[in-house]
C-alpha cells in the first residue's frame, strides 16, 4: 500500500453517510422505544395477574359462602315451617314464604359480590393494550404501503 490518505468523499457521498447514519440512529431508537414497550406490557400484564388471581380466589370465597348460607338457610327455613305450623297453626303458605324470601335475598346478595369479584378476573386492562398495540401497528403497515416508492 502507499501510505496516502483516503481521497475525501465528494458532496453527494457525505450526504448519502449522512443519511445512513441518522437512519442508523433511527434504528437504534426504534429498537430502544419497542424494548421498553414489551418491558412496560410486560409489567402491565403480571400486575393485571396477580389482580386476576385475587379476584379468583375471593370469587370462590364469596361461592362457596353463598352455597353454605343458601344450603342452611333452606335447612332452617323448613325447620321453622314445621314449628310455626305445629305451635301457631298458621298455613303451610306463610311459614314457608317469610323464610325463604330471607334466604334467596341473602344467597342473592352473597351471588352478586360473588360475580363482581369475577368480572375483576377478566384482565381487560392487558387485552386493551394488546388490541391498541395491534391497530396501531396494522395502521401503520398500511401507512407504509400507501406511501411506499414505486
Amino acid at each position: 500500500m502507499s501510505g496516502l490518505p483516503p481521497p475525501e468523499p465528494s458532496d453527494s457521498e457525505r450526504d448519502i453517510l449522512d443519511d445512513v447514519r441518522e437512519i442508523a440512529h433511527g434504528v437504534i431508537g426504534l429498537s430502544r422505544t419497542s424494548r421498553q414497550s414489551l418491558q412496560d406490557l410486560s409489567q402491565l400484564a403480571n400486575a393485571d395477574w396477580r389482580l386476576s388471581r385475587g379476584a379468583l380466589t375471593r370469587f370462590f370465597l364469596y361461592a362457596v359462602l353463598a352455597a353454605v348460607m343458601l344450603g342452611t338457610a333452606w335447612l332452617l327455613t323448613m325447620a321453622l315451617a314445621v314449628y310455626g305450623l305445629m305451635y301457631a297453626g298458621v298455613g303451610w303458605g306463610l311459614a314457608l314464604a317469610l323464610p325463604c324470601l330471607l334466604s334467596f335475598a341473602i344467597a342473592g346478595t352473597l351471588g352478586w359480590m360473588a360475580q363482581d369479584r369475577l368480572m375483576l378476573a377478566s384482565m381487560d386492562t392487558t387485552w386493551r393494550q394488546f388490541v391498541l398495540m395491534f391497530k396501531k401497528s396494522k395502521g401503520f403497515e398500511k401507512e407504509r404501503t400507501d406511501n411506499a416508492p414505486r
